[in-house]
């Protein structure tokens, strides 16, 4: 396809894959912020990775030379927290299997953390990513599961890009505690409408968005359900012949964010 001249005046930003490879910056993607900034383009950072709390996201996008503030940030964590938050189950046992992101999340919300054979009786039960699964953590979410408990997920990611290939992610752990409780969860992350919701809530209002991410099933899957432009770059785990194959296809498919600013206008 022949790509557009974008008038946007938003633009939410995936980290892995746009803004960086592992511990590689992709090239010219944090000019590109920053150009896009200065034309009046509103960048709001989003990931469905739960691991790291907002302020190692902001200490990590600087290492890269991408300014951020925490508040220009969501991360399946953060929305997890605050959907918990909006139904009033703060004060609520939370057992929980993830890292510290989601730990803070919940922890900032004042939400109590059981485990052992207390965290069987837990109020809810949410899943995210980490690499220190457990058997006895598995057992424990479905037995609380069974029990009553809700049951929340930050994402369901089957992989997750690491410097040697993709790993095993929280939808692969998430897989396993569905399938030994017999309940599904209710799922935070892109493309499921909390995540995207939380992400309108931080744009003030801006109506001409568009979402750049490297994987068509959680970033273009939530910006079409939006209403939203997709752009999809080929700086991730999706090449050239992927992107082709996609079906709807993106509204806008270039190498990297570099290319990106060069089709979009002014805000004004």
């Amino acid at each position: 396809m022949t790509n557009p001249h974008l008038q946007l005046d938003a633009l939410v930003c995936d980290l892995d894959g746009v803004l960086y490879r592992g511990e590689a910056p992709v090239p010219g993607a944090a000019s590109a912020i920053s150009e896009l900034r200065e034309r009046g383009v509103k960048i709001v950072f989003a990931t469905n990775n739960a691991t790291k709390t907002l302020e190692q996201y902001v200490r990590r996008l600087g290492t890269f030379g991408v300014d951020a503030e925490p508040e220009d940030l969501v991360t399946s964590a953060v929305v997890a927290a605050e959907e918990i938050q909006g139904r009033g189950w703060s004060d609520r046992s939370v057992f929980l299997i993830g890292g510290n992101g989601i730990r803070d999340a919940l922890g900032s919300i004042g939400m109590s953390f059981v485990d052992g054979i207390q965290a069987r009786s837990a109020e809810v039960v949410v899943v995210s990513g980490t690499p220190e699964l457990t058997y006895d953590a598995i057992r424990t979410a479905a037995f609380a599961v069974r029990a009553g408990a809700d049951f929340i997920a930050t994402n369901d990611d089957s992989t997750f890009p690491a410097p040697d290939g993709l790993w095993p992610g929280a939808g692969a752990i998430l897989a396993a505690v569905e399938t030994a409780s017999g309940r599904r969860a209710e799922v935070m992350g892109k493309p499921h409408c909390p995540m995207m919701e939380a992400i309108r809530r931080r744009l003030d209002g801006r109506e001409r968005i568009a979402v750049v991410g490297d994987q068509p099933a959680t970033d273009l899957a939530g910006a079409r359900a939006m209403g939203w432009t997709t752009v999809l770059v080929l700086s991730g785990v999706t090449d050239e012949a992927a992107a082709r194959a996609e079906h709807p296809a993106p509204d806008v498919t270039v190498p990297s964010l570099a290319q990106l600013r060069d089709l979009i206008a002014d805000s004004g």
